[in-house]
């Protein structure tokens, strides 16, 4: 049985989904070993931290979709932490792979697409890859037109592993 360490109550956010209208839930996982300097959520990188809830995908699933239905949305956002640190990459591959078709998913990983593919990771919608750095930082944030992502060297590609942003920004459709 596939678990993770998952922070809760689930949040909501209009600014982490890559489009211009969208309420999503965002889902906080613990863990990650990328040590970004200036991290904006350094006490999440502790996977043994106290405040995490051991969690099963199938009980991730039930929370998500009672939440997502009381905002009227499909959009998750995967974030933390990191979804792919090692002890939650199974679980999130387990998550994406089943239900990948019923949420629009996008993962934020400090990882690059090169790790994500090699991990077969898929069934998102978005991926948001590589590290923050400090020498590429840009402010956060989203407007009608485009989203700006913490550093210019992180990218976003959609479900086709194509990359769609350019420059640490993605504009919407």
């Amino acid at each position: 049985m596939s678990e993770a360490k998952i922070i809760f109550p689930l949040q909501t956010t209009f600014l982490d989904y890559p489009d211009n209208i969208s309420q999503a839930v965002l889902i906080y996982f613990l863990g990650c070993d990328h040590y970004c300097k200036d991290c904006h959520n350094p006490e999440l990188s502790n996977y043994d931290n106290s405040k995490g809830k051991l969690i099963t995908v199938e009980k991730l699933y039930n929370e998500v979709f009672k939440f997502a239905q009381s905002l009227k949305t499909n959009k998750i956002v995967l974030s933390g932490g990191d979804p792919l640190y090692k002890e939650n990459l199974n679980f999130t591959r387990r998550f994406l792979n089943n239900y990948g078709d019923i949420f629009d998913i996008c993962v934020y990983t400090g990882h690059s697409i090169r790790y994500v593919k090699k991990n077969e990771i898929k069934n998102f919608k978005f991926i948001k890859c590589d590290k923050y750095m400090t020498e590429y930082k840009t402010q956060f944030m989203k407007c009608d037109e485009y989203m700006q992502l913490s550093s210019t060297n992180q990218k976003f590609f959609n479900e086709g592993f194509n990359q769609v942003s350019r420059d640490g920004r993605y504009y919407f459709n």
